[in-house]
């Protein structure tokens, strides 16, 4: 498929970096012989990172049109709308979306979503004319859903907000311990409501995270909970004691903690509701991610891996709109 093969192109430098190891960056040699540390990922990533925001620059806004939106967009003429729900990490990709689709989203004219939980924007992706609304949701807020009933086609873009739902004790305070707790079920209804609507969907895993760029409060508690800590569990306890036995609260302390084992944990939850489900398209946000720490500066987002996933996104759509065409 065209679109697969256009992720080669977009990403050329990420992959370059992001299979280069510490070894492979250069070392500066100072005067008098002495040796120094390699260039680190981080400072590697922040030299790159402008590159990557659309608001930038319009050069960097013109680069991501024409080497994402255009060559993979549909033939077909038609109006769409997508819903997207989704976390902080999702919000970030619905974003640069935006900056590229919208001139007034990326001129300032609109709300920007890095950090607004709700906004919109429109634009035209070759001869479709989308329509995109954003809510900083978790995958509950799907079950209240309804699509506008005015004949125009619609589509749902969602992640299950995992890398948000896991626990950040003893630091900070465990708010979204139910949908953790309850997070296949959460997410296997979503999936079930949208069946029944009969909207197609596009799924984003949960990512990876990379331990050793986390702030130092988040790294603690990677940290505590690898070593099954006695301050962590007496955290867990404080925080769960009115929600689950004391024997309960041990699973949920060390599972439910913000680190890359229970991240992927998510992940395998996630493949496992939608194993067998056609009308929900996966993007795996988590292989993409994993052991790229080149990429990220806080150890859960990793900017220049977003257009690689907004890519695999409209290829997915353009499936979607394809088929939904060929239907009628």
């Amino acid at each position: 498929m065209l679109v697969r093969h256009i992720t080669i192109i977009v990403v050329t430098a990420i992959f370059i970096l992001s299979n280069a190891s510490e070894d492979r960056i250069p070392k500066p040699t100072p005067k008098g012989g002495d040796t120094t540390e390699a260039l680190s990922e981080i400072e590697t990533f922040q030299k790159l990172e402008f590159f990557y925001k659309p608001r930038a620059s319009l050069s960097n806004t013109h680069f991501w049109r024409q080497r994402l939106l255009y060559p993979a967009a549909p033939y077909r003429s038609t109006k769409w709308r997508l819903f997207s729900f989704g976390g902080s990490q999702f919000r970030r990709t619905m974003s640069f979306f935006c900056n590229i689709l919208d001139e007034s989203f990326r001129s300032g004219t609109k709300s920007n979503g890095k950090n607004s939980n709700r906004f919109s924007c429109n634009g035209n992706w070759g001869a479709v004319e989308l329509h995109m609304k954003f809510v900083l949701a978790s995958v509950d807020a799907i079950k209240t859903w309804k699509p506008e009933n005015d004949g125009t086609p619609a589509a749902v873009l969602f992640d299950g907000a995992g890398l948000d739902i896991l626990h950040a004790l003893p630091h900070r305070k465990w708010r979204y311990f139910s949908l953790w707790n309850d997070y296949k079920d959460h997410l296997r209804e979503a999936v079930t409501k949208l069946d029944h609507l009969n909207v197609p969907a596009i799924f984003l895993t949960t990512g990876s995270v990379c331990i050793n760029r986390l702030p130092e409060d988040l790294k603690w508690t990677a940290q505590y909970c690898k070593e099954r800590s006695q301050t962590l569990l007496k955290a867990c306890e404080v925080d769960l004691k009115h929600k689950l036995t004391r024997l309960r609260i041990d699973n949920a302390c060390f599972e439910g903690c913000l680190n890359e084992e229970n991240a992927e944990r998510l992940f395998k939850q996630e493949l496992s509701v939608l194993a067998f489900n056609s009308n929900v398209h996966k993007v795996n946000v988590h292989t993409i991610s994993k052991q790229q720490c080149w990429a990220t500066a806080d150890g859960i987002s990793f900017p220049p891996l977003v257009p690689m996933v907004l890519t695999e996104i409209l290829g997915s759509l353009k499936d979607i709109i394809e088929s939904w065409y060929n239907a009628f």
